[in-house]
Formats: C-alpha cells, sequence, structure tokens
C-alpha cells in the first residue's frame, strides 16, 4: 500500500460514489462502472485498515508491561 494513501480520502470517494448510485440519472453501464470501482476502494479502505489494526495489535503486543504497570498505580 502506498505511503500516500489516505484512509479519509478513500470514504470521500466511497461517499462520492454512494451519492452518484443514489441520486444521479446514469446509465446501467456507468452504475456498473461506479459500483467496481467502490468495491476496489472499499477492498483497499479494508486492506489497510487491517494493516493499521496488525500494526497496533503489535505495539500493543510490545508494550504490555508498560500498559500492566501504569494500571498498579
Amino acid at each position: 500500500m502506498s505511503s500516500e494513501y489516505s484512509i479519509e480520502k478513500a470514504f470521500l470517494e466511497l461517499e462520492e460514489i454512494i451519492h452518484k448510485l443514489e441520486n444521479e440519472d446514469i446509465s446501467f453501464e456507468e452504475s456498473v462502472l461506479l459500483y467496481e470501482n467502490g468495491m476496489e476502494t472499499y477492498k483497499k479502505c479494508q486492506d489497510y485498515l487491517k494493516t493499521m489494526e496488525g500494526k497496533i495489535k503489535k505495539l500493543s503486543d510490545e508494550n504490555s508491561d508498560i500498559w500492566e504497570d501504569f494500571g498498579e498505580e
């Protein structure tokens, strides 16, 4: 995943796609293309979030002793 990937930008793209699908008079072909683009963006978001979840879990595991010490005070 690119370091320039922005989950916020991807969410905005998804919102725009949904808006177009719900509110615009578009052809069937265009709606299929929008749906396809939306699913690709959704998958990128899902992959990105799984990566971030893994990083957070790794950091939590590496620093669990800090949290245990903090909880004792």
